[in-house]
């Protein structure tokens, strides 16, 4: 019997140390295969978090480089502002300052001279006795877009000025029959076939502005301080006029009338119609300037 439990427990004994060498194997080759992976684990975490005295020697050469880059920007600054100085010296040197005349004064000239020279420009006004197609604001909007567009040159002028009136027409007015005599005065007896295209200018017109449409009374009243004294600066509208009234008894006149034609009676205004001796161009000569 003892020798018996003496051979059982030595079968124990070296099962036990079997399983334990076994077990430390498995350990081993665990370790051999996990290793690397906690290295690289580890080498990756100390890359995106750097030490204190990593982030301390950084520290001051970041200082460095921002200080650097503020000198510089103060440097090219200082430069440029001294470049301006002496280029505007310069230029106040070679050009002396004019004392009266500026470039927006010749243009205020030459839009009023376009009054002087064309005369279906002044028959057009002179048909409107009661200053609805063109009172003195309607007419400084116009130059005011003509300037906007860079159009305030000679050629061309009484096409332009037409089409910038009838612009102002169409942002300040509610009337549309009055705006609709535009058409036969700037395109001539082929009118209505012509119409079309006058719109597409004036659509092309407002773009060349920068679709800015709206003009103060404050513009207009600068526009008018440059010749005051001119007589297109004289025609004020009557206040029964004004607002938002239509005539509703035209209907049996038929507009728009043209060149040719004496101005309509106005019973408000107790105005006679007058023959205009106004001559009627082709459409091909009346879209140019006189």
């Amino acid at each position: 019997m003892r020798g018996r439990s003496g051979r059982g427990r030595m079968r124990a004994v070296f099962r036990w140390r079997s399983l334990r060498r076994a077990a430390v194997c498995l350990l081993t080759l665990l370790w051999m295969f996990l290793e690397p992976l906690i290295s690289a684990v580890q080498h990756g975490l100390r890359c995106l978090t750097p030490s204190a005295a990593q982030e301390k020697a950084r520290l001051p050469h970041q200082q460095t480089i921002g200080n650097r880059s503020k000198r510089r920007s103060r440097k090219r600054k200082s430069h440029r502002g001294g470049r301006r100085k002496r280029r505007a010296q310069k230029s106040e040197d070679e050009h002396p300052e004019k004392p009266c005349l500026d470039s927006r004064q010749q243009e205020v000239a030459a839009f009023l001279q376009a009054f002087e020279d064309d005369y279906l420009l002044r028959g057009f006004l002179q048909m409107d006795r009661c200053c609805r197609a063109a009172d003195k604001y309607l007419l400084a909007m116009t130059f005011v877009y003509l300037k906007r567009a860079n159009l305030c040159n000679a050629e061309h002028m009484r096409l332009k000025i037409f089409a910038a009136l009838y612009l102002a027409h169409t942002v300040e007015e509610e009337d549309d029959e009055t705006k609709y005599e535009i058409f036969p005065w700037a395109l001539g007896k082929n009118w209505r076939k012509l119409y079309p295209c006058f719109l597409k200018f004036r659509d092309l017109l407002w773009r060349r502005t920068g679709y800015r449409a709206i003009v103060s009374k404050r513009s207009c009243e600068k526009v008018m301080a440059f010749a005051p004294s001119h007589y297109i600066w004289r025609r004020g509208r009557p206040a029964h006029h004004s607002g938002a009234r239509r005539a509703y008894a035209r209907e049996q006149v038929q507009l728009p009338r043209g060149p040719g034609f004496s101005p309509l009676p106005c019973s408000l205004c107790g105005k006679k119609g007058r023959f205009v001796r106004v001559g009627l161009r082709s459409s091909s000569s009346s879209s140019n300037s006189t």
